[in-house]
């Protein structure tokens, strides 16, 4: 669904109004509102104003109750950090009441990462928020995550897969190779995928959307990109190579394992997304969750997956 079909309910045109109402440099402007595809969480409008634009974030406070997000004040927190190192877009204000945040609105089109240059592009702005000294309001672990969303889906009784009781064990399995520690993680995005990449008007790499961002492995950023960029064995080793400077068995192994800890991830958080009540009309659940599935039980039924698993051991 486009956003020319999206229709704004006078509700939610009330409560944008109200937002930027509150933020200073806006509060006397009059604002033309558009709605902004691509989101599946939040209900993200664009606000226009003269020779202005912004973007207007309305919270969806079900997300942090089912642990499909941090609490709002972390992602917010998180947001400005990113947006004051120069890596996402800046936060111009932010609401309580309704809860909200209002950011920069970044010109320009998603990055095209279907060549090698685009994607390098990407891992070089990936790599730049890495080694910078930003520290995020939370640490991730993408297993411990995905546990909690899918006991927040046996809480409200939704439909897990039916094969949850065999997947379960093999990720049990691979969180104790991959051996995750604390004292090793650095700033991650954790959501680089397609409409969280740009490239401004000036032809910057920005990555926006910071709402899973935490300190975390770096593998875990590189196996969400892997696998939603539908990326092959080769183009993985590749990958690999362009962002470690080198070919490594090890952390190639590390990095595919940790696709597979993506899609678990995302499996675990549509499980408990197609359950919500305030979900996006445009937006859809049913298949993320099928495609996530389907990801699981290829990347655990691969002939490779063994070969991964003592590769990937420290």
């Amino acid at each position: 669904m486009s956003q020319d079909t999206v229709v704004l309910d006078e509700v939610l045109i009330e409560r944008a109004r109200k937002v930027i109402g509150s933020i200073a440099g806006w509060e006397h402007d009059h604002i033309q509102l558009e709605w902004m595809p691509g989101g599946g969480a939040h209900k993200n409008l664009k606000g226009t104003a003269d020779d202005k634009q912004c973007m207007i974030k309305l919270w969806n406070t079900d997300w942090q109750g089912m642990s499909v997000m941090p609490p709002s004040g972390v992602v917010m927190e998180n947001t400005r950090l990113a947006g004051c190192a120069g890596f996402g877009a800046s936060v111009l204000g932010i609401s309580t009441n309704p809860l909200a945040m209002v950011i920069e609105f970044i010109p320009g089109r998603l990055l095209d990462v279907s060549e090698r240059s685009g994607m390098k592009r990407l891992l070089d702005a990936a790599r730049r928020l890495h080694q910078s000294e930003i520290v995020f309001a939370r640490d991730l672990n993408p297993f411990a995550d995905a546990r909690a969303m899918f006991a927040c889906a046996r809480q409200r009784s939704l439909d897990a897969p039916a094969v949850l009781d065999e997947i379960c064990p093999v990720m049990a399995m691979v969180e104790n190779v991959m051996d995750l520690r604390r004292n090793e993680f650095l700033p991650c995005h954790n959501d680089l995928y397609g409409a969280n990449v740009l490239e401004s008007s000036e032809g910057q790499v920005r990555l926006v959307d910071y709402d899973l961002a935490g300190n975390g492995d770096v593998c875990y950023e590189l196996g969400f990109i892997t696998t939603y960029s539908d990326l092959n064995y080769d183009q993985t080793q590749q990958l690999c190579e362009d962002y470690f400077g080198e070919r490594d068995a090890r952390m190639s192994a590390r990095v595919q394992l940790m696709a597979l800890a993506a899609d678990y991830n995302s499996l675990a958080l549509w499980t408990v997304a197609k359950g919500a009540e305030n979900k996006n009309s445009d937006y859809d659940y049913a298949g993320e969750f099928e495609r996530s599935l389907k990801k699981v039980l290829s990347r655990i039924d691969d002939p490779l997956f063994g070969a991964l698993i003592k590769a990937a051991k420290r």
